[in-house]
């Protein structure tokens, strides 16, 4: 058992590892959560070195519509101001389905919460214009369909009923959340 443990954690720190300029080792938070958060263990995700290095973790339950699920809140070690949300689900309670981002200082590559969407517009995909919750809209990033881009959309504004073409959307129209799931 511990030799897998040692193992997950080899692979969860190499597997997010970069090279920099000078050659020391440059962790970026986003890719890590993207590709080695993502999916995993929640019980494994809450021992990972790298988090509680550079963030204070805290396990929380959330609830929609009575249905509850398991989370951990990430939370800045300074400040205490919530930087993103690693959920299970209803359906799985043992691992990380989705990863709600809500704070720039954890980006996807050069995309943050706090961009315009004519930052996001050329990543875009077209095809899945329409498939947004009240209120809000939803675009998945064309390169990788496990990346959502969310926009929160004023009461009033008639995109709330669909969007048919991007030339719809204004380009000052600001990312309020970056979703990662699988």
């Amino acid at each position: 058992m511990r030799v897998a443990y040692a193992i997950c954690f080899t692979v969860l720190f190499w597997t997010s590892c970069s090279f920099n300029t000078r050659g020391t080792k440059a962790l970026n938070p986003g890719e890590l959560l993207l590709d080695s958060i993502l999916g995993q263990k929640l019980e494994i995700v809450k021992r990972n070195a790298f988090l509680h290095t550079k963030y204070r973790l805290t396990d929380t339950v959330l609830e929609d519509e009575g249905v509850e699920w398991k989370a951990l809140a990430v939370h800045d070690k300074v400040n205490n101001a919530l930087l993103a949300l690693l959920e299970a689900n209803w359906q799985d309670s043992m691992h990380i389905s989705r990863i709600t981002i809500v704070d720039s200082s954890i980006s996807i590559g050069a995309f943050y919460v706090g961009a315009t969407f004519k930052d996001i517009k050329a990543i875009v995909d077209t095809s899945k214009l329409n498939n947004s919750p009240d209120g809000e809209l939803s675009f998945t990033c064309v390169n990788d369909s496990r990346i959502h881009f969310l926009m929160e959309l004023p009461d009033s504004s008639p995109l709330a009923m669909g969007v048919g073409s991007l030339a719809e959307i204004p380009d000052e129209l600001l990312v309020n959340g970056i979703v990662l799931q699988e």
